[in-house]
């Protein structure tokens, strides 16, 4: 941190906002979520791409950046303006970025080589840009996908309880649906059989978002969160012991970074299942508009797969590298625990 001066944080979501800007406070980093709110002992400001890209704001960043009160900026999430139909508008908003005239940082990790080159070609076009790149796979998830013949909500209700008797007091759980008219239906079940849990999804009012993910990383006896990706892109909550997938996810974009959400703590192995119906992904591919045939294949592939590591396939489509669970000495994938057996 510069001693007079603020580092901007521009972020795709709300939530992930609220969950950046939470952890500032928490480590005692003075932090502002609105540009007009900007003071001179404030070292980020953390704000959305939607209030990024308001006219007023883009104003105020101008002025600030040629005042000398922006040091860099950071772009968190940044594959999102490539994958998801919800923020490639941004991509209009790119020049006045440049314009700026700062040290700029684009972060991800879930974009394909070839998608690193795209957001290098838009983003930097004079200056090529140093790239540091890891692995995508982590060591301490364990990927399971469950094949059923049917996803009831009672027997989901069901199985939701199973799982929250099997984590250590203070763990959580993360369930991920397509859709907020899934979660309807699923949260009415758990609420008949006392399951206390919190709700997640885009059309929620600001005030909704913020106290519901508050509730769910604050409060111990929320335990559950049930949401669609708007709350997972991003968020760090060190307590979240598995992740459930009820149904397939539109692409494996959003797997990598639903099952992502597991294992932040980096000590305790996770667990991440993928539950899904043949005959309903089939229904759902000629019936959901916002269903890609082609990212919705490559899941669909990868949910049916009963050979090859998990791991190594999600390492192959992101990075290029097969990596197993037996190379990486982690702990096996339902694949390969049934394969050594």
């Amino acid at each position: 941190f510069h001693q007079y001066k603020a580092i901007l944080i521009v972020v795709p979501t709300v939530s992930l906002r609220d969950d950046l800007f939470n952890k500032a406070s928490k480590y005692g980093i003075s932090a502002c979520k609105k540009l007009a709110n900007l003071s001179a002992g404030h070292r980020l400001i953390v704000i959305t791409f939607d209030e990024s890209m308001d006219r007023s704001n883009t104003t105020k960043m101008m002025a600030l950046a040629d005042n000398g009160r922006i040091s860099r900026v950071f772009i968190d999430e940044v594959h999102s303006v490539l994958t998801d139909a919800n923020y490639r508008n941004i991509m209009e908003y790119i020049p006045m970025l440049r314009a700026l005239r700062l040290p700029t940082t684009l972060l991800t990790a879930t974009l394909t080589h070839e998608e690193v080159d795209i957001m290098i070609e838009r983003f930097f076009p004079v200056n090529p840009p140093v790239i540091i790149r890891s692995r995508t796979s982590r060591k301490n998830i364990r990927y399971h996908v469950k094949k059923v013949g049917r996803l009831s909500p009672e027997w989901f209700s069901d199985e939701v309880g199973r799982h929250l008797t099997t984590i250590r007091y203070g763990g959580k759980i993360l369930l991920f649906c397509r859709t907020k008219f899934v979660i309807s239906e699923r949260t009415a079940k758990l609420a008949n059989i006392g399951i206390i849990h919190a709700i997640y999804h885009g059309d929620l009012d600001e005030s909704s978002k913020s106290e519901n993910a508050r509730l769910f990383s604050m409060n111990p006896e929320y335990r559950l969160m049930v949401c669609t990706s708007a709350f997972g892109l991003g968020i760090d909550i060190a307590d979240v012991a598995i992740v459930l997938l009820y149904d397939l996810p539109y692409s494996l974009y959003d797997y990598i970074q639903q099952t992502g959400r597991a294992g932040r703590n980096l000590v305790q192995v996770a667990e991440t299942y993928l539950y899904f119906c043949y005959s309903q992904a089939i229904r759902d591919l000629s019936k959901d508009p916002n269903i890609k045939k082609q990212e919705f294949d490559y899941v669909l592939n990868y949910a049916m797969e009963t050979q090859k590591c998990r791991k190594g396939m999600l390492s192959l489509y992101l990075d290029g590298v097969f990596s197993n669970c037996l190379h990486d000495r982690s702990p096996y994938c339902d694949n390969c625990d049934r394969m050594k057996n």
